[in-house]
């Protein structure tokens, strides 16, 4: 430490009087080396003072261009194995759910499809639905099985297979209000959609069913059902269907549901060809309540002269207009 202090004390007196320890040029010709941070004469080369502060800039890091530029040259850094075999991982699990999802929702449609009595095409258009809802993430925030009702009752609609809201719902174990959001997400997002992407010359091929029609149940295609399940013979149904012609022609349940106006031209058209059924018997089968039936009724029969014409008449030979009872 005392050799490296007397050192640096002899160092600073020539380098505070500013000559040259070994030429003693006056005036002195000193030059200030930035590499090194010495202080050299000029004249005989010789160092006057050690490890002085410089005065140039300090060092900063490369510019981004010139970072770029010379990593741009260089091979790139090969992938890590973690991190590739994460992603691996990672989309193995996905394809994972999306299998799963995919067969519970084939086991759950398959067992609706059963309760309702659907034919064995409906099964796949069914599915068909559900996976384009799945790669559109339509399923994301909504429950599994409201997704897969929603696909059925719209598959049944594209079908034109007279099934209602109601009888989804008993089957399913669904909120309505669950199913009518969902059907009405898909409805939007999927038909809509197809539609658009369809050429005039696809569409012309194919003859798809009008998305109005896909949308909403007709009067007629339930009337044919029920009578079925009421056991009604054939003069009963006809007349029921002619019935339900001439309410619409005029508008006489104009607000009603397709479901109510098929019950209660049914209603109407059993005691008109002397095959009466009770209101509760109708009801049951129709899914609708006895009050509305009666309501209904109450209408037609206000306007019996108008909608019992001859061509209901001649549906059976038992048909007359005063077997109709009063409401």
């Amino acid at each position: 430490m005392a050799t490296a202090a007397t050192s640096a004390a002899a160092v600073r007196p020539s380098a505070a009087s500013g000559v040259c320890p070994d030429c003693r040029l006056t005036p002195p010709d000193l030059v200030h080396d930035f590499a090194t941070g010495d202080l050299l004469c000029a004249h005989c080369n010789a160092s006057v003072a050690h490890r002085l502060t410089t005065q140039s800039a300090k060092w900063s890091p490369p510019a981004a261009e010139s970072l770029a530029s010379s990593t741009s040259s260089g091979a790139s850094e090969p992938p890590s194995p973690i991190l590739a075999q994460a992603q691996r991982s990672r989309s193995r699990a996905v394809v994972q759910r999306q299998e799963r999802n995919l067969q519970r929702a084939l086991g759950e449609i398959t067992q609706y499809s059963k309760y309702l009595d659907l034919p064995a095409s409906t099964l796949p258009l069914a599915l068909s639905l559900y996976q384009r809802a799945e790669a559109a993430n339509l399923h994301r925030g909504k429950n599994p099985t409201a997704l897969a009702a929603a696909c059925l009752f719209l598959a049944c609609r594209q079908q034109s297979i007279p099934r209602t809201f109601k009888e989804i719902c008993h089957h399913t174990r669904v909120p309505r209000k669950d199913i009518g959001r969902t059907f009405k997400v898909l409805k939007d997002r999927l038909l809509m959609n197809a539609s658009q992407q369809q050429s005039p010359m696809q569409m012309h091929q194919q003859q798809p069913v009008p998305l109005a029609r896909c949308m909403s149940v007709v009067s007629d295609d339930l009337i044919a059902r029920f009578c079925q399940r009421l056991s009604l013979l054939g003069g009963a149904m006809e007349c029921a269907k002619r019935v339900n012609l001439e309410v619409r022609s005029r508008d006489t349940l104009a607000g009603k549901s397709p479901v109510s106006v098929a019950a209660a031209c049914i209603y109407l058209a059993a005691h008109l060809v002397a095959q009466p059924r009770l209101p509760n018997h109708v009801s049951c089968v129709a899914g609708v309540s006895e009050v509305t039936i009666r309501n209904a009724y109450r209408l037609l029969y206000a306007d019996r002269h108008s909608l019992v014409g001859p061509c209901v008449l001649e549906t059976d030979p038992l048909a007359d207009i005063d077997n109709l009872p009063a409401p």
